[in-house]
Parts: structure tokens; C-alpha cells; sequence
């Protein structure tokens, strides 16, 4: 992970050509000398890669993770070792330069056409890419302080839930990979409650997840229309209760991350917008109570139209109630 993390940072840093950590690798191991100043900004660049070498989680990002914090710090010893490798190199060489030009001249060349192709083609298409990064449409705009309601997917409902109960991300992540979506459903339909949830009064579902790849038969990964995703085995019969929560995925979802930060949040504005997960009618009901001022809106997609929606009617088209 450390290595992969290295190697996204040398990719991502500057967008350059040329590999921004093997440049500051061969200045630290070849150099005679190394300042005080440089030794500084390499404590600052190198003590969070250290820090998290000893971190045992990598979840899904697999670049330079948790790094960009020490993104100044890179700079400048990236810079101090440019700067290093073309003093160092001698006027004179057997070196693949033209003869006329010295090798730290011919050095110092590459390093700023790595830089300009960076800034004219590598840093303009990278920041393009931000722009699709994020399948979200712009906020609604509401006309009193609202509560409304994103329908995301039935497994990002899931690792909500699962999260509630105080799982680790990591082994969310593993729940919902090693068990079929419908078991996920009803192990957790037991273990809230499901009387206190809506749900049936004698839960039938599992008594323990699976958080590694078993002997038995393979999970099938099926997508809706919408791109939400469901696991299940071949043959396996949807209890009543998985069949409602697939259901209302068909049409559509959303995802709610990008959403939350641009409404209001508890204790920060009161007046907009308050972007929080469709749990169902059911588990609904406790965030309604809790923010009894906000009108409660219900946003959905259906295809490629993204609809603001009275609560009432939005939960009757997404789980089928009168």
C-alpha cells in the first residue's frame, strides 16, 4: 500500500512526465550533502508516508491516500532535487546529450518541458476529468428550511445501516461483498429491531454475516437500469421485504455525498436545504421527528430527470404506499 500510495503521489503530484518520487529518490540517495532546509521539508514530505505504513486500511482509493496533505511539502523537495541532480551533474560526460550541450543544461531541459507539457496537456485534461468525476445534479433550490430525502442505492442504504451499528468501513465493505444483498437485509431487519424498524415481527434472517470469500456457490452481481448493484446465488427466492427495497432502486438513484456538503448540516444553516438518506417510509420517520421545523421533500431520478418531490407523494412512488 505504501509503494502504491508513492507511486499515485509521483503520478498525481504535478501531472509531469517524469516520475516526481524517483526524481527526489535519486537526489536522497546520490546527494553528498543534503541541507539543513531540505532536510526539513523531507521530514515534512516523508513523516505521513512513514505514519501510514503502519496504517492497516486501505478501503478502495488506491492513490497517493492521505498524502495531499503533505502536498507543499513534496513540492519543495521536489524542487530542492531537481535543483540538487543538475548541479551535481559535470560539466563534461558520457552522457546521452548532443555534445554541445552540457549534461546539467541538457538535465535542466527535460525537467522543464516535463513541466510545461504538465501545465499545457497533463494538469488541463486531469482537472476536465473532475468534472464527470461526480454523477450528481446541482441542488434543488426549496423555498423554506427542508429535509430532503436522496434515494441512493439499496447497498449504499445497507452500509449505512451497517455503519449505524458500528462496523468498521473496511468489513462493510466485506459484508456486502461476501453475502448476497437480500441476507445483508435480513440480518440487519433482526438485529435493529425489526418490530421498533417496520419490519416484520419475527425476523427469519441470518445470525451472522460473512466477511470472507467462502467454498460454497458463487455470488452472481446482477445491475438495474439504474446501475444499482445486487448480489444474490442463482436461484435464490427475494423475501417480500428485499423484493420492496430492489424495487425502489429500478428507476433510479442518486448519490448523496456530493449533495450534503452543499445544503445545510446540523448546527450550520437552518433556512436551506438538509440533504439526508431515504431509509424507507418506515425508518424515515425518526428524522422527521427529530427536525420538526424542516418540511420534509423527497428528491429522486427517474432515467435522467431528477425530480424535487412532496414527501408523501415521492414515498409513493419509490416503495409502493398509498
Amino acid at each position: 500500500y505504501t509503494s502504491a500510495d508513492l507511486t499515485g503521489l509521483s503520478l498525481d503530484l504535478l501531472q509531469t512526465p517524469i516520475p516526481a518520487v524517483a526524481v527526489i529518490g535519486l537526489y536522497l540517495l546520490f546527494a553528498e550533502r543534503v541541507g539543513r532546509g531540505v532536510g526539513l521539508v523531507a521530514v515534512w514530505a516523508l513523516l505521513p508516508v512513514g505514519a501510514h505504513f503502519f496504517y492497516w486500511h486501505h478501503d478502495l482509493f488506491m492513490g497517493p491516500r492521505l498524502l495531499y496533505e503533505a502536498a507543499p511539502g513534496w513540492c519543495l523537495l521536489l524542487a530542492a532535487a531537481a535543483v540538487g541532480l543538475v548541479r551535481a551533474l559535470p560539466e563534461e560526460g558520457r552522457l546521452p546529450w548532443p555534445r554541445s550541450v552540457a549534461p546539467g543544461t541538457g538535465l535542466a531541459g527535460v525537467f522543464s518541458l516535463a513541466l510545461i507539457v504538465a501545465a499545457t496537456y497533463s494538469m488541463p485534461g486531469k482537472l476536465i476529468s473532475y468534472r464527470s468525476a461526480v454523477d450528481s445534479p446541482q441542488p434543488p433550490e426549496v423555498e423554506q428550511a427542508s429535509l430532503v430525502f436522496v434515494h441512493g442505492s439499496w447497498e449504499n442504504r445497507l452500509g449505512g445501516r451497517l455503519s449505524g451499528l458500528g462496523v468498521r468501513m473496511d468489513s462493510v465493505r466485506l459484508a456486502l461483498q461476501h453475502n448476497s444483498t437480500c441476507s445483508v437485509e435480513l440480518y440487519l431487519a433482526r438485529v435493529e429491531g425489526s418490530e421498533e424498524q417496520g419490519g416484520p415481527e419475527n425476523p427469519t434472517g441470518p445470525l451472522t454475516l460473512r466477511f470472507q470469500e467462502s467454498a460454497g456457490p458463487a455470488l452472481l452481481e446482477l445491475r438495474m437500469p439504474s446501475a444499482s448493484v445486487v448480489r444474490s446465488y442463482r436461484n435464490e427466492v427475494l423475501d417480500p421485504m428485499c423484493e420492496r427495497q430492489a424495487a425502489s432502486d429500478f428507476n433510479g438513484v442518486l448519490s448523496l455525498p456530493p449533495l450534503v456538503w452543499q445544503g445545510d448540516l446540523p448546527g450550520l444553516g437552518s433556512a436551506g436545504a438538509m440533504f439526508v438518506r431515504d431509509f424507507g417510509p418506515e425508518r424515515n420517520t425518526r428524522l422527521i421527528a427529530r427536525f420538526p421545523d424542516r418540511e420534509p421533500r423527497v428528491l429522486l431520478r427517474h432515467g435522467e430527470e431528477v425530480s424535487l418531490l412532496f414527501y408523501d407523494q415521492g414515498m409513493a412512488q419509490l416503495w409502493s404506499i398509498d
